[in-house]
């Protein structure tokens, strides 16, 4: 297994567009990549690649693939974040959707109650705001 520094060395020579293979990162991790482990441990290597090159200046957008990592060149970064957005966008709806619907406020007291209603109102006025922007797409 590589430690911390030899990691960040392999970290700094990432270019966009480069792909880590399953073998190279298992040598990284001493994990076999079927396991759980080795795909905790690739979640943590991506976040150490992310926020290693953000310190460094030289930010890259990083994703698993095929048990591997792929740094993103810009054109599929832009692509990629995009969908990421999108999801969490629509999660925000869901989760908006359920705070309305699944909560039996008769249930409530007065004070849980009035705090519902507090973030009933500010999820819907952060829905009002966005629903301009969601009509571009």
């Amino acid at each position: 297994m590589l430690g911390k520094p030899e990691i960040d060395v392999m970290i700094r020579g990432l270019a966009k567009g480069m792909y880590v293979s399953p073998d190279e990162i298992e040598a990284m991790v001493d994990e076999r990549r079927d396991t759980d482990a080795y795909k905790l441990r690739v979640l943590s290597l991506i976040d150490r690649i992310h926020s290693l090159r953000v310190e460094l200046e030289a930010p890259v957008v990083a994703r698993c693939e095929d048990h591997g990592i792929r740094i993103l060149t810009d054109s599929e970064a832009s692509e990629y974040l995009d969908k990421r957005h999108r999801c969490h966008m629509a999660g925000m709806d869901r989760a908006h959707h359920r705070t309305c619907r699944w909560v039996e406020i008769s249930r409530l007291t007065e004070d849980e109650r009035k705090n519902h209603d507090r973030r009933r109102m500010r999820q819907a006025l952060i829905d009002q705001a966005l629903a301009p922007i969601r009509a571009l797409d």
